[in-house]
């Protein structure tokens, strides 16, 4: 159960080595971030190649939807060739209709370096046109990216900022990372027992940090 005051002594003392591995699980979950939008390329393919022309034509036209279901086409490979040059271009056009899912993509693409040259920094814009719009998927990543310091100088507080805001969205890896900076005293005072809390809320969405960290 979650503990209603300041932790034992014992839990305490387990924190530092638990937090030792926060990186790899906050790595763990941006890799499932990732691969989760990976899927959701692979599910867009196209029923034949006059639906595909449809969609070109339709995105040519300026068409966000279209737009960014070729970007999806195109990233995750399905009935054309893998082209992240091409899923590039595509969520381009639709980012710069302020389309979220786009932006996010992008991100994700700059990140990894698939399509183009691998800029943390660029990623990073992206993500905070995302989460900008209130994104809570972008806002944890900027959360990271501010912890971290990729793309970004490194921000403590600005790291707790973003994760706050996805953490409130319900998103349970921000709801985590909250509580390891809590239990660190990072961008924030110190407090077990607001650590607690936040494992516990994402520990309640079956995250396995939060569960783990309970």
């Amino acid at each position: 159960m979650m503990a209603t005051s300041r932790p034992g002594i014992s839990v305490i003392a387990s924190f530092p080595i638990r937090l030792g591995q926060h990186l790899l699980l906050a790595a763990i979950c941006s890799a499932y971030v990732t691969s989760a939008a990976a899927q959701q390329a692979s599910s867009a393919a196209p029923k034949d190649s006059s639906s595909l022309d449809i969609l070109i034509d339709r995105a040519s036209k300026g068409d966000s939807d279209a737009q960014l279901s070729l970007g999806r086409i195109y990233e995750g490979g399905r009935g054309v060739p893998q082209d992240y040059k091409e899923a590039v271009r595509w969520y381009r056009l639709a980012a710069d209709q302020g389309r979220v899912d786009a932006q996010l993509s992008l991100g994700y693409l700059y990140k990894s370096g698939s399509g183009v040259t691998q800029d943390f920094k660029e990623a990073a814009r992206w993500y905070r046109l995302a989460a900008d719009r209130k994104d809570a998927r972008a806002q944890w990543l900027l959360g990271y990216a501010y912890e971290k310091g990729s793309g970004v100088i490194q921000d403590y507080t600005e790291a707790a900022h973003w994760y706050r805001l996805a953490a409130d969205q319900g998103r349970a890896d921000a709801q985590f990372s909250l509580g390891a900076l809590y239990v660190l005293g990072r961008g924030v005072a110190q407090d077990y027992k607001e650590a607690f809390r936040w494992f516990r809320l994402a520990a309640d969405q079956r995250n396995a940090g939060g569960q783990w960290m309970l």
